[in-house]
């Protein structure tokens, strides 16, 4: 197995900013710091200067380890990337008791993948299409807890006060509606108008923002289709969930295997007790991308209620004893299994069928996977 410091000749290590990356090359051979470290604007100009200082200092075989290359660091990422420059993703340095420097951090990231095997570097997330599913994906979060909130708070007024509407059994739509029609009412107290009027505009803000949500969605879907359509075809998979496979998943090769697809899922089970127990029971993984979580969850509820296969399955695992919160971490487990080795085999036909139009000198069709 190959590891870093042998398939390149120098590591260059970036600790991304806003304003400015702070460059560091460490020679892989003997690990020492090749030349003084260097700071780059992070504008168009910078990002070429930065590009071509690596290729005066390192001649020979280079990887770029960047911290942060999804977020300060993405437009350096791309520019490494068209450059013909191997680029990989490392992770925040340790804490350290003696204080923070950048020139520190570069060099943490770039020493902290010289042992890594070549298949272990975490590659950048793709751009283009999913880029766009990040952006929406990330505002209908925002949506969600708008419209969450803003209906908490409404319900909180309706229980309080004496509103002339009853909520005892929950706040649906439909109350919700019926109470941003209401109009001033002259017996109110000058306090109870004001909270009547607070009332309405709530339930006003949660039916807009529902109604941006629906909008959102169709913008999830068309992104979906025109990314990979085949996923929507997946038995519990809509338009949000697959946004999130797409968003996490990002490309071919991100991931080595379907166990850690499965970890950064946060569905791997993870063994626990002690004493008499010996460890024999599992629980769900706390960590991992909870979105991406939330969505394997969706999936696995979904075929529990719609799948004869997945009935059967849960069925068997009750009858022997198994509790319904286990039950549920299984089939999310192997719901996690299902998707990547879709993705995988869709991606990989993909692959091939562009391939072979342009050995016969066809126009590919471009795909993000």
């Amino acid at each position: 197995m190959t590891i870093v410091a042998e398939r390149y000749d120098y590591v260059v290590g970036v600790d991304t900013h806003a304003a400015q990356h702070m460059f560091v090359i460490v020679q892989t051979r003997t690990g020492a710091v090749l030349t003084e470290p260097e700071k780059f604007a992070t504008n168009e100009a910078g990002l070429g200067r930065a590009i071509s200082w690596i290729g005066r200092k390192s001649t020979g075989r280079v990887l770029v380890a960047i911290e942060g290359s999804g977020c300060y660091g993405k437009r350096l990422s791309v520019a490494l990337a068209q450059a013909g420059i191997d680029v990989a993703e490392t992770r925040a340095p340790v804490k350290r008791r003696g204080g923070k420097a950048d020139v520190f951090d570069a060099e943490a990231a770039a020493r902290s993948v010289l042992g890594l095997p070549c298949d272990r570097l975490i590659a950048p997330r793709a751009s283009g299409d999913r880029d766009a599913l990040a952006v929406v994906l990330a505002r209908r979060h925002a949506l969600s807890k708008e419209m969450t909130a803003d209906r908490q708070r409404l319900l909180d007024l309706t229980r309080r006060f004496d509103l002339g509407i009853d909520t005892r059994q929950g706040l649906g739509w439909q109350r919700t509606e019926q109470i941003a029609r209401w109009r001033p009412r002259r017996s109110d107290t000058p306090a109870l108008a004001e909270i009547r009027q607070t009332a309405v505009t709530l339930a006003v803000k949660a039916i807009a923002t529902r109604t941006e949500l629906k909008v959102n969605e169709k913008h999830l879907r068309r992104l979906v289709k025109k990314t990979m359509p085949e996923l929507l075809n997946v038995l519990g998979v809509g338009p949000v969930s697959a946004a999130e496979i797409l968003v996490s998943w990002s490309h071919h090769g991100r991931f080595r295997d379907e166990a850690r697809w499965a970890m950064h899922a946060g569905v791997a089970p993870i063994q626990t007790g002690s004493g008499k127990t010996d460890g024999r029971y599992h629980r769900m993984n706390p960590f991992g991308d909870r979105d991406l979580n939330r969505a394997m969850w969706i999936i696995a509820r979904t075929r529990l209620l719609h799948s004869e296969r997945t009935k059967a399955y849960a069925a068997k695992r009750a009858a022997a004893g198994t509790k319904k919160a286990a039950i549920m971490r299984l089939i999310q487990r192997y719901v996690a299994r299902d998707i990547y080795r879709f993705l995988t085999a869709t991606a990989t036909a993909t692959a091939t069928a562009a391939s072979a139009d342009a050995d016969t000198g066809n126009e590919a069709t471009p795909t993000a996977a």
